[in-house]
């Protein structure tokens, strides 16, 4: 499915997947990756149930808290394997000279985009991951990859909610995670910088 095509600008292109045969290939560890995220959760939920635990314990004089410890155990053992099968299977992020590859999970998309429909490659860090974020020339082909909305009304609007904050985070929907890729921030922008070869800002 082609997204867009100026007479100037080769097409960028929704695409099955990122290609394993491609010279700059990016893979996550699927443990490393569901265990950040799972982690932060964790943490969140920890400093925001600690309040409530405190009180229950000094004024209550409850048991109840005890009982947050296997709660907290039993949603991170939940959350784990659909977090590691997110990332298992292909590469999330893919370069050669004629473009880029990105695989954007919240939109269950896959986009090719040529160097010259690139305005901008950066690195930024959203939630608990450091994210390759690529804003295209064309407006349009952001908003062919904004995240699919699922459940009733209220879940969707939430969604909604959620998918605009990260966008503004962001500012692009074209982003995938690097958590547990083995490479550093550096090392991932050197590759993409070499086969940009200066045909958009990279870093």
């Amino acid at each position: 499915m082609t997204l867009f095509e100026p007479s100037s600008v080769p097409a960028s292109t929704l695409v099955h997947q990122v290609r394993d045969t491609l010279p700059f290939v990016v893979r996550l560890s699927p443990w490393q990756f569901a265990w950040t995220s799972v982690r932060r959760m964790m943490l969140w939920f920890g400093l925001c149930a600690l309040p409530v635990a405190v009180f229950l314990v000094i004024v209550v004089r409850s048991p109840i808290p005890l009982i947050l410890v296997p709660i907290m155990a039993a949603v991170a053992l939940l959350m784990i394997p659909p977090l590691m099968l997110a990332v298992r299977r292909h590469p999330v992020l893919g370069a050669d000279e004629a473009g880029l590859w990105v695989s954007v999970a919240p939109a269950k998309k896959a986009v090719f985009l040529p160097w010259d429909a690139i305005a901008e490659v950066a690195i930024k860090h959203f939630s608990a991951h450091d994210a390759v974020c690529v804003v295209p020339r064309d407006p349009a082909v952001d908003a062919a990859l904004a995240p699919v909305t699922q459940g009733n009304m209220e879940a969707r609007a939430g969604q909604t909610i959620a998918h605009r904050r990260m966008r503004a985070k962001l500012g692009t929907y074209i982003h995938t995670p690097l958590t547990g890729s083995g490479l550093t921030n550096e090392d991932v922008l050197a590759k993409l910088r070499y086969y940009a070869a200066g045909r958009c800002p990279v870093g």
